[in-house]
């Protein structure tokens, strides 16, 4: 078969022809990225954080999520640009390989089904269920089964359509929203304004070093968690009506909503509890609304977090299995993942070996919330080279059609870059083994692509494997 030539390989590139409904509108698709961001990080996370920079103040705290929102909204204007560009099945799974090739695409599709989201849903669902106990006391094993059962039925739901899904994921995006709102609006009514928990941004007894910068850098992880899973929007970008004028909307919309509801909610839990106590506290959001509300605002926040957890276990349900199927519709993975259900336009394969393979960590794993830590640096990482890949594609494909370009155009992605290198770098320093476990989990891939790729060669008679340039 020949190889195409470059207007061809341009036109499939940026074509937005596909196998799947497109019937994810503009509201439906910033609630993708909402839902996919907004879980039980912003209950968890604030907590690890201020325990990291105390004896420092909520200044700072504020600082480190004030600087994730930064990366995350420079990141995602970078992001639209290839979204738009590709309104492909896969989101930077497509980047990379247009970008940097099979080997890179694959590693990072491998990642994501071995850890990223097989481990994430089996980590929210628990949490789901666990805070359900807080209503329906339930023994250890009950709570695995019963997380089995969530992951199994909310496949179902998106086994049978995009939009049954899409319908579910932004009726818990909207409750979630609303509430963490709300818990926004008392405390800001029924807290008065505690200014010694914000000043000075910098306690005197500290020195700005690179010990200084490191910690406030290792906080910074935590924070890049919990804004983690917006670039999930990009997975379902072959669904997504209009996408080259929907897709970067969605995204700007979605970020800007984000940002303002978690630099919000840490204002209130700084305000409400202190540095100090928030870095001693193992739920920080029902510590804060206890101290608001009475034993009511705990009960509340439970709600709050079931709500959260089940949502955020269907959003990752919902678009991971994309990545899988672009993979084998690439030919570099079984090629079985690639099917798409004649009635039901869904890649059913692809998110029935997710849910088996989650449903496995749940019952064999008591560490997963380890094993998700290892991780969660290779996906900036990852997410640093699909954006490094717009550069790649602006100097490879410089007449392509742009319908959006982003902003600020080369200092917005560099600014990205350099600041998810720097998070990254910092991460190996200060947590080399949990780093070396993460950087292990994805070169296992290694093997297994150049052994599926020997494999495809034998059956089609040693005929080369079509590569990306």
């Amino acid at each position: 078969m020949t190889e195409p030539n470059r207007e061809e390989r341009l036109s499939n590139l940026t074509s937005a022809a596909t196998e799947f409904k497109r019937e994810l509108g503009l509201w439906d698709t910033v609630m993708v990225l909402i839902g996919n961001v907004i879980g039980s990080g912003i209950f968890i996370a604030p907590a690890v954080i201020a325990a990291t920079l105390v004896p420092q103040t909520g200044g700072l705290v504020l600082l480190v999520w004030v600087i994730g929102g930064v990366m995350m909204f420079t990141g995602a204007l970078s992001y639209s640009e290839l979204g738009a560009l590709m309104p492909r099945a896969g989101g930077h799974y497509v980047f990379l390989k247009e970008g940097l090739g099979d080997l890179a695409a694959f590693l990072y599709g491998w990642t994501i089904l071995l850890v990223i989201a097989s481990g994430s849903i089996a980590f929210v669902s628990i949490t789901f269920v666990t805070y359900l106990g807080f209503f329906i006391p339930m023994a250890p094993a009950l709570i695995k089964a019963v997380a089995v059962i969530t992951i199994l039925l909310l496949t179902y739901v998106n086994y049978v359509g995009i939009k049954p899904g899409s319908i579910l994921l932004n009726l818990f995006t909207a409750l979630k929203v609303i509430a963490l709102f709300l818990l926004i609006l008392f405390g800001l009514i029924l807290s008065p304004p505690n200014r010694q928990n914000f000043l000075p941004l910098i306690t005197q007894n500290s020195t700005v070093n690179f010990t200084f910068a490191s910690t406030l850098l290792l906080a910074l992880v935590s924070a890049l968690f919990t804004y983690g899973g917006w670039y999930n929007v990009g997975f379902v970008a072959g669904e997504i009506k209009n996408p080259r004028k929907n897709l970067p909307l969605a995204i700007f919309l979605g970020t800007v909503v984000v940002i303002f509801i978690y630099v919000l909610t840490n204002y209130v839990y700084v305000n409400v509890l202190s540095v100090p106590s928030m870095g001693q506290s193992k739920f920080v959001a029902s510590d804060a609304m206890v101290k608001i509300m009475g034993h009511t605002g705990g009960a509340l926040v439970a709600i709050l977090i079931i709500i959260s957890s089940f949502g955020i276990t269907n959003a990752i349900i919902m678009v991971s299995p994309r990545v899988y199927y672009a993979m084998s519709h690439d030919g570099l993975f079984i090629r079985a993942l690639a099917k798409v259900h004649p009635k039901y336009k869904t890649p059913g394969t692809s998110l029935i070996l997710q849910a088996v393979w989650s449903s496995v960590i749940v019952l064999l794993s008591d560490t997963f919330q380890q094993i998700m830590n290892y991780v969660v640096f290779m996906d900036w990482f990852f997410l640093a080279l699909a954006i490094y890949c717009l550069f790649i594609l602006r100097r490879k494909y410089p007449d392509a059609v742009r319908s959006y370009k982003v902003p600020g155009y080369p200092v917005t992605p560099i600014v990205f870059i350099l600041m998810s290198a720097v998070v990254v770098a910092n991460t190996l320093v200060r947590a080399p083994l949990e780093s070396g476990i993460g950087i292990a989990i994805v070169l296992t891939g290694a093997p297994v692509y150049f052994f599926w790729k020997r494999h495809l060669q034998r059956q089609e008679g040693a005929a080369p494997l079509k590569t990306s340039d």
